[in-house]
Protein backbone atom coordinates (compact mmCIF):
# COMPACT_ATOMS: atom_id res chain seq x y z
CA UNK A 1 0.00 0.00 0.00
CA UNK A 2 1.34 3.42 -0.97
CA UNK A 3 0.13 6.12 1.41
CA UNK A 4 0.70 9.84 0.98
CA UNK A 5 -0.36 12.45 3.51
CA UNK A 6 0.18 16.19 3.57
CA UNK A 7 -1.63 19.27 4.83
CA UNK A 8 -3.54 19.62 1.54
CA UNK A 9 -3.70 16.10 0.13
CA UNK A 10 -4.11 12.50 1.19
CA UNK A 11 -4.29 9.37 -0.89
CA UNK A 12 -3.83 5.62 -0.69
CA UNK A 13 -2.96 3.39 -3.64
CA UNK A 14 -3.22 -0.40 -3.77
CA UNK A 15 0.15 -2.06 -3.33
CA UNK A 16 0.31 -4.10 -6.54
CA UNK A 17 0.27 -1.07 -8.85
CA UNK A 18 1.29 1.73 -6.53
CA UNK A 19 4.06 3.30 -8.59
CA UNK A 20 1.98 3.49 -11.77
CA UNK A 21 -1.11 4.95 -10.13
CA UNK A 22 0.69 7.46 -7.94
CA UNK A 23 1.54 9.25 -11.17
CA UNK A 24 -2.12 9.98 -11.96
CA UNK A 25 -3.03 11.28 -8.49
CA UNK A 26 -2.46 14.89 -9.53
CA UNK A 27 -4.35 14.39 -12.82
CA UNK A 28 -7.66 12.97 -11.60
CA UNK A 29 -9.63 16.19 -12.17
CA UNK A 30 -8.28 16.38 -15.73
CA UNK A 31 -8.92 12.69 -16.43
CA UNK A 32 -12.51 12.82 -15.24
CA UNK A 33 -13.18 15.69 -17.67
CA UNK A 34 -11.56 14.03 -20.68
CA UNK A 35 -12.80 10.48 -20.01
CA UNK A 36 -16.08 8.89 -21.06
CA UNK A 37 -18.69 10.56 -18.84
CA UNK A 38 -21.02 8.06 -17.13
CA UNK A 39 -22.66 10.38 -14.62
CA UNK A 40 -22.61 14.05 -13.73
CA UNK A 41 -24.62 15.82 -11.03
CA UNK A 42 -24.10 18.05 -8.01
CA UNK A 43 -23.03 15.19 -5.74
CA UNK A 44 -20.79 13.08 -7.97
CA UNK A 45 -19.13 12.85 -11.36
CA UNK A 46 -18.16 9.50 -12.87
CA UNK A 47 -15.95 8.82 -15.89
CA UNK A 48 -14.38 5.79 -17.52
CA UNK A 49 -10.76 6.29 -18.53
CA UNK A 50 -7.93 4.29 -20.08
CA UNK A 51 -4.70 4.78 -18.13
CA UNK A 52 -1.80 2.56 -17.10
CA UNK A 53 -2.95 0.07 -19.77
CA UNK A 54 -6.22 -0.59 -17.98
CA UNK A 55 -9.81 0.63 -17.95
CA UNK A 56 -10.64 2.48 -14.75
CA UNK A 57 -13.65 4.23 -13.27
CA UNK A 58 -13.00 7.55 -11.53
CA UNK A 59 -15.66 8.89 -9.18
CA UNK A 60 -15.40 12.43 -7.88
CA UNK A 61 -17.52 13.34 -4.85
CA UNK A 62 -18.46 16.94 -4.16
CA UNK A 63 -20.93 18.66 -1.86
CA UNK A 64 -24.52 18.97 -3.07
CA UNK A 65 -24.52 22.51 -1.72
CA UNK A 66 -22.27 24.83 0.27
CA UNK A 67 -24.03 23.85 3.52
CA UNK A 68 -23.72 20.14 2.69
CA UNK A 69 -20.00 20.62 2.09
CA UNK A 70 -19.60 22.39 5.43
CA UNK A 71 -21.39 19.57 7.29
CA UNK A 72 -19.05 16.96 5.79
CA UNK A 73 -15.77 18.82 6.36
CA UNK A 74 -14.78 16.74 9.39
CA UNK A 75 -16.45 13.47 8.36
CA UNK A 76 -14.91 10.58 6.47
CA UNK A 77 -15.11 11.30 2.75
CA UNK A 78 -17.29 9.13 0.52
CA UNK A 79 -14.19 8.12 -1.42
CA UNK A 80 -12.47 6.96 1.76
CA UNK A 81 -15.64 5.11 2.75
CA UNK A 82 -15.80 3.37 -0.65
CA UNK A 83 -12.13 2.38 -0.28
CA UNK A 84 -12.69 0.82 3.16
CA UNK A 85 -15.99 -0.79 2.14
CA UNK A 86 -14.31 -2.41 -0.88
CA UNK A 87 -11.72 -3.96 1.42
CA UNK A 88 -14.39 -5.15 3.87
CA UNK A 89 -16.54 -6.67 1.12
CA UNK A 90 -13.56 -8.37 -0.48
CA UNK A 91 -12.46 -9.82 2.87
CA UNK A 92 -15.99 -11.17 3.36
CA UNK A 93 -15.81 -12.94 0.00
CA UNK A 94 -18.25 -10.62 -1.79
CA UNK A 95 -17.35 -9.76 -5.36
CA UNK A 96 -16.41 -6.10 -5.88
CA UNK A 97 -14.34 -4.29 -8.53
CA UNK A 98 -10.69 -4.02 -7.57
CA UNK A 99 -10.16 -0.75 -5.69
CA UNK A 100 -7.14 1.11 -7.06
CA UNK A 101 -6.89 4.32 -5.04
CA UNK A 102 -8.71 7.04 -3.18
CA UNK A 103 -7.71 10.67 -2.85
CA UNK A 104 -8.91 13.51 -0.64
CA UNK A 105 -8.21 17.18 -1.08
CA UNK A 106 -7.81 18.59 2.40
CA UNK A 107 -6.86 21.56 4.50
CA UNK A 108 -5.46 19.89 7.58
CA UNK A 109 -8.36 17.90 9.09
CA UNK A 110 -10.94 19.52 6.78
CA UNK A 111 -12.01 17.42 3.80
CA UNK A 112 -13.21 18.85 0.50
CA UNK A 113 -13.69 16.96 -2.78
CA UNK A 114 -12.53 13.35 -2.97
CA UNK A 115 -11.90 10.71 -5.64
CA UNK A 116 -12.28 6.94 -5.74
CA UNK A 117 -10.69 4.90 -8.54
CA UNK A 118 -11.53 1.28 -9.28
CA UNK A 119 -11.29 -1.31 -12.04
CA UNK A 120 -13.98 -1.00 -14.71
CA UNK A 121 -16.21 -4.05 -15.10
CA UNK A 122 -17.39 -5.37 -18.45
CA UNK A 123 -20.79 -6.80 -17.67
CA UNK A 124 -24.51 -6.12 -17.44
CA UNK A 125 -26.70 -4.87 -14.58
CA UNK A 126 -28.48 -7.62 -12.66
CA UNK A 127 -31.69 -5.68 -13.31
CA UNK A 128 -31.44 -6.63 -16.99
CA UNK A 129 -29.97 -10.12 -16.61
CA UNK A 130 -32.05 -11.82 -13.91
CA UNK A 131 -35.58 -11.39 -15.36
CA UNK A 132 -34.45 -13.01 -18.62
CA UNK A 133 -32.34 -15.79 -17.09
CA UNK A 134 -33.65 -19.34 -17.27
CA UNK A 135 -32.75 -22.78 -16.01
CA UNK A 136 -29.26 -23.27 -14.61
CA UNK A 137 -28.29 -19.63 -15.19
CA UNK A 138 -31.26 -18.40 -13.15
CA UNK A 139 -30.62 -20.87 -10.33
CA UNK A 140 -26.94 -19.89 -10.20
CA UNK A 141 -27.73 -16.17 -9.97
CA UNK A 142 -30.30 -16.66 -7.21
CA UNK A 143 -27.88 -18.89 -5.30
CA UNK A 144 -25.24 -16.15 -5.54
CA UNK A 145 -27.71 -13.56 -4.26
CA UNK A 146 -28.60 -15.79 -1.32
CA UNK A 147 -24.88 -16.18 -0.57
CA UNK A 148 -24.30 -12.43 -0.89
CA UNK A 149 -26.98 -11.61 1.69
CA UNK A 150 -25.70 -14.38 4.00
CA UNK A 151 -22.22 -12.85 3.88
CA UNK A 152 -23.63 -9.38 4.52
CA UNK A 153 -25.39 -10.71 7.63
CA UNK A 154 -22.42 -12.75 8.83
CA UNK A 155 -20.08 -9.75 8.61
CA UNK A 156 -22.55 -7.02 9.65
CA UNK A 157 -22.09 -5.27 6.32
CA UNK A 158 -24.62 -2.98 4.70
CA UNK A 159 -24.77 -1.52 1.21
CA UNK A 160 -27.12 1.41 1.65
CA UNK A 161 -28.29 1.62 -1.98
CA UNK A 162 -29.24 -1.89 -3.06
CA UNK A 163 -30.57 -1.02 -6.49
CA UNK A 164 -30.23 -3.84 -8.98
CA UNK A 165 -28.20 -1.48 -11.18
CA UNK A 166 -25.61 -1.52 -8.38
CA UNK A 167 -25.15 -5.26 -8.88
CA UNK A 168 -23.29 -6.24 -12.04
CA UNK A 169 -23.12 -9.65 -13.68
CA UNK A 170 -19.72 -10.36 -15.21
CA UNK A 171 -19.28 -13.76 -16.86
CA UNK A 172 -21.99 -15.18 -14.62
CA UNK A 173 -20.59 -13.74 -11.39
CA UNK A 174 -22.31 -10.99 -9.37
CA UNK A 175 -20.32 -7.94 -8.26
CA UNK A 176 -21.49 -5.15 -5.94
CA UNK A 177 -20.64 -1.60 -7.00
CA UNK A 178 -21.28 1.95 -5.71
CA UNK A 179 -19.98 1.35 -2.20
CA UNK A 180 -19.60 4.97 -1.09
CA UNK A 181 -22.27 4.60 1.63
CA UNK A 182 -21.59 0.91 2.30
CA UNK A 183 -19.57 -0.58 5.13
CA UNK A 184 -19.65 -2.25 8.52
CA UNK A 185 -22.67 -1.44 10.67
CA UNK A 186 -21.92 -1.63 14.40
CA UNK A 187 -25.28 -0.41 15.67
CA UNK A 188 -28.85 -1.26 14.61
CA UNK A 189 -27.58 -3.69 11.98
CA UNK A 190 -30.87 -5.60 11.72
CA UNK A 191 -32.75 -2.45 10.70
CA UNK A 192 -30.07 -1.46 8.19
CA UNK A 193 -29.98 -4.98 6.72
CA UNK A 194 -33.77 -5.03 6.46
CA UNK A 195 -33.61 -1.76 4.50
CA UNK A 196 -31.10 -3.34 2.11
CA UNK A 197 -33.41 -6.32 1.60
CA UNK A 198 -36.46 -4.10 1.10
CA UNK A 199 -34.66 -1.87 -1.41
CA UNK A 200 -33.37 -4.91 -3.30
CA UNK A 201 -36.81 -6.50 -3.59
CA UNK A 202 -38.28 -3.18 -4.74
CA UNK A 203 -36.34 -3.65 -7.98
CA UNK A 204 -38.79 -6.38 -8.97
CA UNK A 205 -42.01 -4.81 -7.70
CA UNK A 206 -43.73 -5.44 -11.04
CA UNK A 207 -42.76 -9.13 -11.05
CA UNK A 208 -44.56 -10.75 -8.12
CA UNK A 209 -43.32 -14.27 -8.83
CA UNK A 210 -39.67 -13.17 -8.93
CA UNK A 211 -40.10 -11.01 -5.82
CA UNK A 212 -41.52 -13.96 -3.90
CA UNK A 213 -38.75 -16.29 -5.07
CA UNK A 214 -36.01 -13.83 -4.18
CA UNK A 215 -37.55 -13.03 -0.80
CA UNK A 216 -37.49 -16.71 0.15
CA UNK A 217 -33.78 -16.98 -0.63
CA UNK A 218 -32.29 -13.71 0.62
CA UNK A 219 -34.16 -13.81 3.94
CA UNK A 220 -32.80 -17.20 5.02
Amino acid sequence: MTVYKSFKLRYEVCCNQGEELVGIASRLAELIKTGESLKFDKAASVSKVRVCNQDLIIKRFTGRSRWHSVKRLLRRSRANNAWKASQAYSTAGIGVPEAKMYLERRLGPLRFDSYFVYQALEGEPLLEVLPNAEGAERRALIAQLADLFRKLRANHLVHGDMKATNLMVVKGKIFAIDLDVAGTCKFHFEKAHARDQKRFLKNWIDNEALTTELSQHISV
